[in-house]
């Protein structure tokens, strides 16, 4: 297969064709993430405003390459003030990866696109939720980044890579119904000084 110059395209869940999106398959078992998108509910959420969902789109073969959602959320932890020894409690305000797959004809291969022939449609695809979130952080206050990960290898490893750890502890986040069974994982965007880790 040949090199283009940019044949991968991001767009609104709510300007792809049902025809496309019916076609995705990410074939997890442990999750629900190819029924999120083909049952209508990334664009339900979407119009609601409840989570932002972009797609990639690969222009040349006409099928969607991976997608995310993002929401509003909060990492909370417990940890002793330093200035008056007490017991405290904070939230810190999130950005939540809500949902992260790709389609299984691109899962493991690399891109063919221009500039980015040694890395992976997972990681393109990745730095461009990065991309997405460090522009809302340019506007907003944002402190950390959490997701969920199915319990499998390749997926816990691959947000591992990317400098996410495991939220244990003393550290805390809302779960849903829908990431039971998940690993809750996060990554500071910018660290509290009153937080030690």
């Amino acid at each position: 297969m040949t090199v283009s110059p940019n044949p991968c395209f991001l767009y609104d869940i709510t300007d792809v064709d049902q025809a496309l999106i019916q076609e995705f398959d990410c074939i997890s078992s442990k999750s629900t993430m190819t029924e999120y998108l083909v049952d209508n509910i990334a664009k339900q959420y979407h119009k609601k405003g409840e989570a932002i969902t972009k797609v990639l789109i690969d222009s040349q073969a006409n099928c969607i390459v991976g997608y995310f959602s993002l929401k509003c959320s909060c990492l909370q932890w417990e940890y002793k003030d330093r200035y008056t020894g007490k017991e405290s409690k904070e939230s810190l305000p999130a950005i939540e990866i809500s949902r992260f797959a790709i389609d299984q004809k691109y899962q493991g291969k690399h891109c063919l696109i221009s500039g980015y022939e040694d890395t992976k449609y997972s990681e393109y695809l990745f730095d461009n939720v990065m991309d997405s979130i460090v522009s809302i952080h340019y506007y907003t206050g944002i402190s950390a980044i959490i997701l969920f990960s199915v319990d499998e290898g390749k997926p816990l490893s691959f947000y591992r890579r990317l400098g996410f750890s495991e939220i244990e502890g003393d550290y805390t986040v809302y779960e849903t119904t829908n990431n039971v069974g998940c690993i809750p994982m996060y990554k500071f965007i910018s660290k509290p000084e009153n937080l030690d880790v």
